[in-house]
């Protein structure tokens, strides 16, 4: 009777040479003391009909502080957020704005998050606290103005979305 022990032999010799020697994983870089924000990137979320009524209301913008001259992660600062839906090709976000909520203190040190990326700002906003959400399909576009604590005011935009009664 011939036996094979060459291969199961094999297999737990590859197997053995799977192991990370070392440590852990490398350390995300610091955020330098000097970093000040230049640029606002504005992600968001599909919008949901929060309370049922056919009106699509609310929806998640994430936010990312980046400092041109530091490239390798966003920014965790102190400051506040302001975020405005536009009609979309308004020269100033206050000319043409539907809504805007102001996020500050405590609610914007809340909305911190880790994220693969690096730290990033997560608010939900509904048109429900602006007042109405009882648009026939209203066309948007997010800006956000990011006031730091030591003077800096830096904003972007996001993509155009759609809120209100959908497919009309």
């Amino acid at each position: 009777m011939v036996r094979y022990v060459g291969f199961p032999a094999l297999v737990v010799a590859a197997l053995s040479g799977c192991v990370q020697e070392g440590g852990s994983a490398r350390e995300p870089p610091k955020q330098p003391e000097a970093a000040t924000p230049t640029h606002v990137a504005v992600y968001t979320g599909w919008p949901t009909d929060s309370d049922g009524n056919g009106f699509l209301d609310q929806f998640t913008v994430t936010v990312h502080l980046w400092d041109e001259r530091f490239h390798a992660a966003p920014l965790q600062l102190p400051g506040s957020f302001e975020v405005r839906l536009v009609v979309p090709g308004s020269a100033t976000a206050e000319e043409k704005a539907v809504a805007s909520w102001v996020f500050a203190g405590e609610r914007a040190a809340a909305a911190m998050r880790p994220a693969a990326a690096g730290p990033s700002y997560e608010f939900r906003v509904s048109l429900l606290e602006a007042g109405s959400d009882r648009y026939d399909r209203l066309e948007v576009e997010p800006r956000v103005v990011f006031r730091g604590e030591r003077g800096e005011v830096v904003q972007g935009r996001g993509g155009t979305i759609w809120l209100g009664r959908p497919n009309r």
